[in-house]
């Protein structure tokens, strides 16, 4: 590790050299408050999770009511927050300062974000239906899909038509315009005509984009009957960003000319129902995918190449970290499960989660382990997960952990 030295010229000429400490590990934490019209929230916590202070409170009718801050990511020295309803917050200060921006809007995105997170130089972002974006610095983002750019959002077959009737429109002239919506007709026959005999009637041949081209919607499943997937968590993996959704689904991106490619997609389970929230590493190739829906959570050995789902585990768990040697994971009815490989879990029951309860997720600050959730409550383990103390949050439902050091 480098360490920074800063040399101090004193008014007497004496020179003075002192090492820059070490930035202070913070952990971050993302949810909702019910202190001002159940509004996004972010907490920081610098003792390890031991307590906390509200760093940033956003009224419903600033924020485009969101109510939720749904992911955290930290990367190039910005704070990026993502909510579910297209707001995205950024610091650059380790969060003692926020600013906001709607990108749901600019970008036409028809549903907000869940998750976001940082690799190889850019922020992705990920949630309902078509909602995928990507920016290199948190503040300008662009949509990833065939609808990326205004003029782009129709599919292959659409934007052929697209080009047909520009072509019939050349050739008419003010012609076309003179006879109104007669005009209108033909053009678009003119158009119909064209496109299905695979060329424009200008002769460029303006039918499907060449192969390779970007011809689908990244953030769909092209086996899937549904035309849209829904995202759940955004996590980045031994330099790939995996993207966990409904349908049980993972799919691989990579970063290519400064944007993410989509590599691969798996799917962990077959029904409509079933949906993944997160994935975890141990580093070693074994991956562990928590659930959202009705399904067990999943397992790969092999780096998310294959598959299986542990049957044995009768808890779903909603959300998890690794550290320490070991996964812990979460449940909706105050589950902790710790597991050292991911296939043989331990389920330890947190006595006082308040009626109603449920836990979201699990970081690892380096010294602690601690649970968030919906119960105005936290909890941390100085003993590696073996023991629990409660925190009182204070008015805040917390869905995300993040470990900034």
């Amino acid at each position: 590790m480098k360490i920074n030295q800063i040399t101090l010229a004193l008014a007497t000429g004496l020179l003075l050299t002192a090492t820059a400490a070490p930035a202070q590990t913070l952990l971050f934490a993302g949810g909702k408050s019910f202190r001002v019209h159940e509004s996004p929230s972010i907490a920081v916590s610098a003792d390890e999770g031991r307590t906390w202070t509200l760093v940033f409170e956003g009224a419903r009718k600033n924020m485009d009511n969101a109510s939720w801050v749904t992911g955290l990511a930290y990367g190039a020295g910005k704070l990026v927050a993502v909510t579910n309803y297209g707001v995205v917050l950024t610091s650059a200060d380790r969060g003692k300062t926020w600013a906001s921006q709607d990108v749901k809007t600019p970008l036409r995105l028809n549903g907000g974000f869940n998750d976001v997170a940082y690799g190889n130089g850019l922020f992705v972002a990920a949630g309902q239906t078509d909602a995928l974006a990507y920016s290199a610095d948190g503040e300008h983002w662009q949509r990833l899909g065939t609808d990326n750019l205004p003029g782009a959002a129709a599919a292959p077959a659409d934007r052929a038509t697209t080009q047909a009737t520009q072509g019939v429109k050349s050739k008419l002239g003010g012609f076309g315009s003179r006879l109104g919506s007669l005009g209108g007709g033909l053009v678009g026959q003119a158009a119909s005509a064209a496109k299905s005999s695979g060329g424009s009637s200008g002769g460029s041949g303006g039918a499907a984009p060449a192969a390779g081209s970007e011809t689908f919607h990244t953030n769909t499943d092209p086996h899937d009957e549904t035309k849209y997937t829904h995202t759940y968590g955004v996590d980045f993996i031994d330099g790939k960003f995996y993207l966990a959704g409904n349908f049980g689904r993972e799919a691989v991106f990579t970063v290519e000319g400064g944007k993410p490619v989509r590599v691969a997609v798996s799917r962990t389970h077959e029904k409509l129902t079933s949906a993944l929230r997160q994935t975890v590493s141990d580093g070693k190739g074994h991956l562990v995918g928590f659930t959202e829906a009705e399904m067990n959570p999943v397992r790969s050995a092999d780096g998310g190449q294959t598959w299986e789902e542990d049957f044995d585990l009768k808890q779903r768990l909603l959300g998890g970290a690794y550290g320490a040697g070991k996964f812990v994971g979460v449940s909706g009815f105050g589950e902790v499960g710790t597991s050292a490989d991911g296939s043989a879990w331990q389920l330890t029951k947190i006595a006082g989660l308040n009626d109603g309860g449920s836990f979201m997720d699990a970081a690892y600050t380096g010294k602690t382990w601690v649970l968030c959730g919906n119960d105005n409550s936290s909890w941390y383990s100085a003993d590696n997960a073996k023991t629990w103390q409660r925190t009182d949050t204070k008015g805040l439902y917390l869905k995300r952990l993040l470990v900034v050091k």
